[in-house]
């Protein structure tokens, strides 16, 4: 992988670099790893796919209003936005479409009756 580079919040670093030159100091003066950096910023990415993806999963199955699907894509955007509080509008470019679409094709605007057919399909 010679001449290979990672993006890493939004700087260049080259896989070659020393040991030292890839290590970087926290607020707190503990030194980190930046491929401790990476890895973290990975498990977090995956912690929001795991978070839409389920859901996403609960608009199409779970019985709801459009009211609670709604709350549930505030309460999703919040959880999300404590893991990268400065991706909102990353979040609204990449997610907000998609949840629409699974309200607008799941969701009734009204309760369903507790008996589909009705008292009356006797």
């Amino acid at each position: 992988m010679a001449g290979t580079s990672v993006a890493l919040a939004g700087s260049w670093v080259n896989p070659k670099d020393s040991a030292e030159s890839r290590r970087s100091e926290e607020p707190e003066g503990r030194v980190v790893d930046r491929q401790e950096l990476l890895d973290l910023e990975e498990r977090k990415a995956r912690q929001v796919v795991a978070i839409v993806d389920t859901a996403i999963l609960r608009i199409m199955n779970e019985p709801m209003t459009r009211e609670t699907a709604l709350g549930l894509v505030a309460e999703v955007r919040s959880r999300v936005l404590e893991l990268f509080p400065d991706k909102a509008e990353t979040f609204d470019l990449i997610y907000l479409s998609r949840f629409q679409r699974t309200i607008d094709e799941h969701v009734r605007d009204e309760e369903e009756p507790s008996d589909p057919a009705g008292p009356e399909s006797f």
